[in-house]
């Protein structure tokens, strides 16, 4: 019996149909004259037809730019601006929808996947590709929880380099049935040998798991499940529903962003005890940056009355500091460090750090720096901390806040904690928009922000040295369209 590789939208393949379907993919690709370098925009569901494309442009070199399938027409406008994509590779069906759109028509060279269903398997020719490892290989962009999405470009050496690390630490092997919803792992976990499950999604959402995925877990006996923390809530929801178990998981590995306190606690609602569970942190420019099991993180929340939420430290491939608070590009001469326990950003150096982007300034400069030694760091974007473990604690993300919060941050996290506690909420922003100093706070009580809550909230501000001008309460704060659990600042000012 051939060893499965994947199963997407209830279709199975092995390694031996998926090596076949890339194949023909990559010669279909050659005869349409796409070549080494060209960048080409995959509008392709999530489908196996779209890793056996992906694979078939890393065969030949030739560039790979994925899209969110959240907010299509906006991708289109960012995707088509920035990258300016050779090529396009979609279905009919998308053809016909998007036609209208400008920037869709922009793109002149067009390709059209159900053309490769017709390619004979007698035709294919298994032929070596020149591939570098300095040559770009995949164009994917952030969450843009904070603005306008960057394009990250990702070499071969890159990926090869990310895959070193991820098999170092997930130590997945061909006997793994993973359940993901996280698709950029996916290559990584194939060049492991595993088994990779990717659940339906509802309404084409990467966090939205459809009625059938516990079905699907339960069927298929997956051992593994790497997902976001929207992911996993949505999984508690459903179990907790249907009071069962899965008893054939052994290990949760959480991404993305993170669960609440009580979200963890209610973990035990589909899961044995003897579950090893795992948080990741990291970005997309640096995934992983460090680890912590979910039985430490519970000691150090018990044990240790600190602020912030403890990812871990970080993994040995890694360097991580802690530089004062800064908006603005930062100079090698101006580079400075934080003592342990202070606050500041993080910032990682690391083979599996992304060097470059697409266009490669501002963001370069806004994202990086360079040592005096040459060594290259990425600013995290992350407010954070180190305890006296050498652990990594977060406290938010930062460049939203009026400076005078970042000038006194033990202020305003504390004044943040004590507001948090007066609307029992665990979303609330901060931000400095164009009527000044503004907090955000997320409440299904509506309109109910009563003179003496108003006053005693304002004298909280007061107390810690803060002006605010309103406060607004919102049903829902806007999130990020990937994982749906970072606040979307730059909606938010919007």
């Amino acid at each position: 019996m051939l060893a499965p590789s994947l199963i997407l939208n209830l279709e199975k393949l092995t390694y031996k149909e998926l090596q076949s379907k890339s194949l023909k993919i990559r010669n279909w690709l050659i005869s349409k004259n796409v070549k080494r370098g060209d960048k080409v925009l995959l509008l392709i569901p999530l489908s196996t037809e779209l890793y056996a494309t992906i694979i078939a442009l890393l065969r030949i070199g030739a560039i790979g730019v994925l899209y969110e399938p959240k907010d299509i027409f906006w991708q289109l406008n960012n995707t088509t601006k920035q990258v300016k994509p050779d090529f396009l590779i979609t279905s009919k069906k998308t053809n016909f929808f998007l036609n209208f759109n400008k920037f869709y028509r922009s793109i002149k060279k067009k390709l059209f996947i159900e053309e490769t269903f017709y390619i004979k398997s007698d035709n294919l020719r298994n032929l070596s590709d020149n591939v570098n490892l300095s040559d770009l290989a995949l164009i994917n962009f952030t969450s843009g929880s904070e603005g306008v999405p960057k394009g990250i470009c990702r070499d071969h050496g890159f990926l090869l380099e990310q895959h070193k690390v991820l098999q170092k630490y997930m130590k997945l092997n061909k006997e793994d049935v993973i359940l993901t919803t996280l698709p950029v792992f996916v290559l990584s976990m194939l060049v492991a040998g595993s088994f990779v499950v990717i659940p339906r999604l509802k309404k084409n959402l990467p966090w939205y798991p459809d009625s059938q995925s516990i079905e699907m877990i339960k069927k298929l006996r997956v051992n593994l499940i790497l997902g976001a923390s929207a992911f996993i809530q949505q999984l508690i929801k459903e179990t907790s529903k249907k009071k069962e178990k899965l008893p054939s998981i052994k290990k949760v590995i959480i991404g993305g962003c993170f669960l609440e306190k009580k979200l963890i606690k209610q973990l035990k609602y589909f899961l044995s005890e003897e579950v090893d569970i795992e948080i990741i942190y990291g970005s997309t420019e640096a995934e992983p940056v460090s680890h912590i099991n979910i039985k430490e993180l519970n000691d150090a929340w018990d044990k240790y009355s600190l602020l912030g939420y403890c990812v871990g430290k970080p993994i040995k491939d890694i360097t991580a500091k802690i530089i004062p608070f800064s908006k603005n590009p930062i100079e090698k001469s101006k580079l400075s460090f934080v003592g342990e326990g202070d606050f500041g950003e993080l910032i990682v150096s690391g083979t599996h750090i992304n060097k470059k982007y697409i266009p490669q300034e501002p963001a370069f400069s806004k994202n990086k720096i360079i040592d005096d030694s040459g060594k290259l760091w990425h600013r995290m974007g992350d407010g954070a901390y180190f305890d006296k473990k050498g652990r990594i604690w977060l406290v938010g993300r930062f460049k939203h806040l009026p400076q005078e919060a970042l000038d006194n941050f033990s202020n305003y996290i504390n004044m943040e904690i004590e507001l948090k506690k007066l609307y029992n909420t665990s979303k609330l922003s901060f931000v400095e928009n164009k009527n000044g100093p503004i907090i955000y706070i997320e409440s299904s009580f509506l309109n109910k922000l009563s003179n003496k809550k108003r006053k005693k909230a304002m004298s909280i501000i007061q107390r810690y040295g803060f002006n605010c001008n309103d406060i607004y309460i919102r049903k829902k704060l806007p999130l990020d369209r990937r994982h749906n659990s970072k606040i979307s600042y730059g909606d938010l000012k919007k």
